[in-house]
């Protein structure tokens, strides 16, 4: 895909008895971008930055799929992570909608397979 020269790590969390647990998942070749969103409410308008990855589909290991609830990193994580190491770092985000591009009929999914978080 066209600009996709990022390095990020997708953080997958799971539940388990004993706390939660995070895996890290370093992909090379995303797109990382950031705008500004509007929304129109009752009490006013509301401005919120947003982050927009784009991750080819040729670029996520096939046994790994986004969720919502996981987290964005830009950068790379590897090994045995806590959540500190992470949540606060202004390069980390969570994702909120996960669009799977891999096979959709509009053109641009179909040149560049692909998946699309927003967080």
């Amino acid at each position: 895909m066209f600009l996709c020269n990022e390095t990020i790590t997708l953080i997958c969390h799971s539940s388990q008895k004993s706390g939660t647990e995070y895996t890290p998942v370093v992909i090379r070749g995303a797109s990382w971008s950031g705008y500004r969103a509007l929304e129109l409410t009752d009490n006013g308008v509301i401005t919120q930055y947003n982050i927009s990855v784009r991750i080819p589909a040729n670029a996520l290991p096939t046994d790994v799929i986004p969720r919502v609830g996981d987290y964005i990193f830009r950068g790379e994580l590897s090994g045995s992570i806590s959540a500190s190491e992470f949540l606060c770092s202004e390069n980390c985000a969570r994702v909120q909608s996960v669009r799977d591009n891999r096979r959709t009929a509009d053109n641009f999914a179909e040149v560049f397979p692909h998946w699309r978080l927003i967080a």
